[in-house]
């Protein structure tokens, strides 16, 4: 995707940097013990949604995790990652955006 977003994630309401986090669309998140929010702007993000602006209820696409993945410019996991987006719990329309929030999963380092 070449648009540009403007993203803000907290997890546990601490501020990570997009970079670090990686959409993992889990049933039932596991190992779960975090929450994330995350805000984004940006050009057509309502339509990549499939968000009506009249609507009040925001359904969840199936192909979250690969719009996510898009929007991040995530293609692969890699070191750099410190958190797993398992699952989204609501999408919230806010001005030319949305807010996602979910559970997600610290990466753990192999030793």
């Amino acid at each position: 995707m070449n648009k540009k977003y403007d993203i803000e994630i907290r997890i546990d309401n601490n501020r990570i940097d997009p970079i670090c986090v990686y959409p993992l669309k889990q049933s039932d998140p596991f190992p779960g013990g975090h929450r994330y929010w995350m805000q984004i702007i940006g050009p057509d993000i309502l339509d990549l949604f499939r968000i009506n602006s009249e609507s009040l209820e925001i359904k969840l696409v199936p192909d979250w995790d690969q719009i996510l993945s898009s929007i991040l410019s995530n293609s692969d996991i890699g070191n750099r990652k410190k958190y797993l987006l398992n699952s989204v719990e609501k999408i919230e329309r806010r001005n030319e955006g949305v807010a996602i929030i979910g559970i997600c999963s610290e990466v753990k380092e192999k030793n």
